[in-house]
């Protein structure tokens, strides 16, 4: 539990913990018009709001450190303690997206997440002018030295398929005989920002009707000619009404073998 101080949170988009909430080394870092954190057992309110009040696509914990996902850049920051338990959070280092690959447009949906001891991220862009299509590249963060990182591409996730989400990744393990037609080295998602609108649906599939007339579509990523990627499968529904309400997204449900 947090103190009564702590549990005066602003609104979030995300939480992550630094290692298992019951630990009290846990730290809990939260997005909201910026960036909060709190240590887990601390009385004091020591709840940090970053001044430029950022906009974070994702954040997560890597190598002792919390990295914060920006547009243009990869924030790094390292978090100590005060004498008074008092948290301090200071950037480390400030990694410029400019080293990605070229692309032509992005439609700004980005993750970062752990996978295992490496630190991954997923960027929807458009990174060819062939065909003129979104898609989803994956890179690694690599430490060169102590200041400094790089991002390199991922062109297979092995024997691993990704899922995701409005604020959640997963990267689960697929067996050869799994059932259920998920794919090992594929990429499933679904983001408010997908196409929804019925005059974009294309040779979609339908995969069933929701409640107020909604329906549920799937659209696999065509292949492009000479474009190496790694597969994926979009989903997305049409809405009749407002699509910031809480109801118009959608989310996986794992099982526990996954």
């Amino acid at each position: 539990p947090l103190s009564a101080k702590q549990r005066a949170t602003p609104y979030m988009d995300k939480l992550v913990c630094s290692e298992r909430p019951t630990s009290n080394r846990c730290i809990i870092a939260v997005t909201t018009a910026g960036l909060a954190v709190c240590k887990v057992g601390c009385r004091n309110h020591n709840w940090w709001r970053s001044r430029e009040r950022n906009h974070y696509y994702d954040i997560a914990f890597y190598d002792g450190k919390l990295c914060g996902l920006l547009r243009r850049s990869l924030q790094i920051y390292t978090i100590s303690m005060t004498k008074n338990s008092d948290l301090v959070v200071s950037i480390t280092y400030e990694l410029d997206m400019n080293q990605l690959p070229k692309c032509v447009g992005s439609d700004d949906v980005s993750y970062i997440f752990k996978h295992g001891d490496r630190m991954l991220m997923a960027k929807r862009a458009q990174w060819t002018t062939v065909q003129n299509r979104l898609f989803f590249k994956v890179f690694e963060l690599i430490k060169n030295t102590r200041y400094d990182y790089s991002w390199v591409e991922v062109t297979t996730l092995d024997d691993h398929a990704l899922f995701l989400s409005t604020n959640c990744s997963k990267m689960v393990y697929v067996p050869a005989d799994r059932r259920g037609g998920v794919e090992r080295n594929h990429i499933y998602y679904n983001h408010l920002n997908l196409p929804g609108d019925t005059n974009r649906i294309c040779n979609d599939v339908q995969l069933m009707k929701c409640h107020y007339s909604e329906h549920l579509y799937c659209r696999k990523d065509k292949k492009i000619n000479g474009v190496g990627r790694i597969k994926s499968t979009g989903y997305y529904r049409t809405s009749n009404y407002n699509i910031t309400n809480d109801s118009a997204g959608l989310m996986w449900l794992l099982p526990p073998e996954f």
